[in-house]
């Protein structure tokens, strides 16, 4: 399993997120899943992804805690 997270610190983090998205659709392979998300943290819009190997052996428990670690910081800035 991979996060990645789009540096923001130069507010180019969109353009980052399209440079991945391309390089991901063109070596797409059947072995990875991506999972992309965003929140807002000071105004400031984060974005990333999770890609993970569909074979992995722990594939739904890691995924499981990410999302919930996700949804607590979610919650946290609520």
């Amino acid at each position: 399993m991979l996060i990645y997270v789009c540096e923001s610190i130069d507010k180019k983090q969109f353009a980052r997120k399209r440079v991945f998205d391309k390089w991901f659709i063109k070596f797409r392979t059947t072995d990875l899943e991506k999972y992309d998300f965003s929140f807002s943290l000071d105004d400031v819009v984060i974005l990333g992804a999770v890609l993970i190997h569909r074979n992995n052996t722990e594939r739904e428990n890691l995924l499981n805690a990410f999302l919930e670690s996700y949804q607590m910081y979610s919650d946290y800035k609520s």
